[in-house]
């Protein structure tokens, strides 16, 4: 029995006696190529649907740059440092009661 393209090597050992000049068995692949293929098509698909649409790319990078503004802006970024501060000290006040 002939395999396709399959990335379950590890399921069916006594298949994988593919050589490039034989082809016995079908074109075998790593465990975890097909994963890594269809990852590479799926992003190289986005990069050209970016590409080709300007007015939405440049409406997603201002939002991009707005999120991260608004997520690490230095007020932000120092509220919750003082509620680190101020969770560690109840924690220290707590211990240092019992």
């Amino acid at each position: 029995m002939a395999r396709a393209n399959s990335t379950h090597a590890e399921v069916t050992p006594h298949l994988d006696t593919h050589d490039e000049t034989s082809g016995k068995t079908g074109r075998g692949l790593d465990p975890g190529e097909g994963e890594r293929k269809l990852m590479q098509a799926v992003l190289s698909e986005a990069i050209v649907w970016v590409i080709e649409h300007e007015t939405e790319r440049r409406a997603m990078a201002e939002r991009g740059r707005t999120a991260c503004a608004e997520a690490f802006s230095a007020e932000r970024m120092v509220g919750e440092l003082e509620l680190v501060y101020e969770r560690a000290l109840t924690i220290a006040r707590t211990a240092n009661r019992n």
